[in-house]
């Protein structure tokens, strides 16, 4: 047989049948019993077990409480020293600075695109200047003469056009890249 859990005493007679308390596994074994007048008893161990369960649960509940709280002070401490009128001052004279130094940075970009432009084009001019030079002097025997002057020979046997893409004022024309052999045929040695 085994111990019941929790018994009840509750308002009865005794074994003379005087007036007193009987033990009963029920808060009202009969109709005649209320069961508000009963006193509820737990077996030690289970009573125990379950303080014990409840102590767990409590302390767990603690804890959570404590790392919660401890969380929170450390959110709160962060968010203080975010919202320091110093810092905050701060952090607005850096960006002031940063935006500055962004404006100017995009204004120098503009003035060196500007530059890069003009010189472009300056160099294309340049290039069209030189190979119309190139061109007169080639077509005229007064250049050619005092070229054969300055240079001490009898004859020019090298064109002016290909003096000058040798000197990479020029690009090379496709001619002089890939030349023809008298047999119709581009490309070189086979």
């Amino acid at each position: 047989m085994s111990t019941p859990e929790i018994i009840y005493l509750i308002p009865g007679e005794d074994i003379e049948g005087y007036p007193g308390m009987a033990w009963c596994e029920s808060s009202a074994p009969s109709d005649h019993c209320d069961p508000d007048e009963a006193v509820k008893y737990v077996r030690a161990d289970i009573h125990e077990s379950a303080l014990k369960r409840q102590g767990n649960a409590a302390k767990m509940g603690m804890d959570a409480a404590k790392k919660d709280a401890s969380w929170r002070e450390e959110n709160a401490k962060r968010l203080l020293a975010e919202s320091n009128p110093a810092a905050l001052e701060s952090e607005r004279a850096a960006n002031a600075d940063l935006t500055g130094e962004v404006e100017r940075l995009q204004a120098r970009v503009a003035e060196l695109e500007v530059e890069l432009s003009k010189t472009i084009d300056d160099e294309d001019d340049a290039m069209n200047q030189v190979f119309f030079l190139a061109q007169s002097i080639q077509e005229s025997p007064e250049c050619i003469g005092i070229v054969k002057r300055k240079a001490g020979v009898e004859s020019i046997s090298v064109n002016l056009r290909d003096y000058l893409e040798d000197l990479g004022v020029l690009p090379v024309s496709k001619d002089r890249l890939f030349p023809s052999h008298g047999d119709g045929k581009a490309g070189g040695d086979a």
